[in-house]
């Protein structure tokens, strides 16, 4: 059997507080998050791992070295892997430059798990206020 793709979940921290996720309340201390020798380890051990699919929580409550020093160890052992990154984006909506250099990366690529759930169904930001469709048209 060929291992082509990898699964993280790095970390359950989120900014937001949705009553469907599983992220929520989950953890609440930013160094709670999946150390990198692990994953370079496994990274060793399936060298055909083609894709590293990225979950959370929300990646973007990791500090951007976090994938710098991913991407530059995908880039020092010349593995030929790449990296999908699923968040919410919210991070970013609010500091582009923090993270921007990680997601122009020719080895990342972005999805968004971010919808905008009509009001009282589920989506809440960080401080339980109403997620509203402003916020949702900002972001997208």
């Amino acid at each position: 059997m060929t291992v082509t793709s990898l699964i993280l979940k790095p970390t359950s921290l989120c900014n937001f507080k949705c009553s469907f996720c599983s992220s929520t309340k989950l953890s609440e201390k930013d160094t709670d998050k999946l150390d990198l020798k692990y994953v370079f380890d496994t990274l060793i051990r399936f060298p055909t791992i083609q894709t590293v699919i990225v979950n959370g929580g929300d990646i973007m409550m990791t500090n951007p070295s976090y994938w710098e020093t991913l991407l530059k160890w995908l880039d020092d052992n010349n593995h030929q892997t790449n990296i999908s990154i699923t968040s919410n984006l919210w991070p970013f909506y609010k500091n582009p430059d923090k993270w921007i250099h990680i997601f122009k990366n020719k080895r990342v690529g972005v999805n968004t798990s971010f919808q905008y759930d009509p009001p009282g169904s589920g989506r809440l930001k960080g401080d339980y206020t109403t997620y509203t469709e402003e916020d949702f048209w900002k972001v997208s």
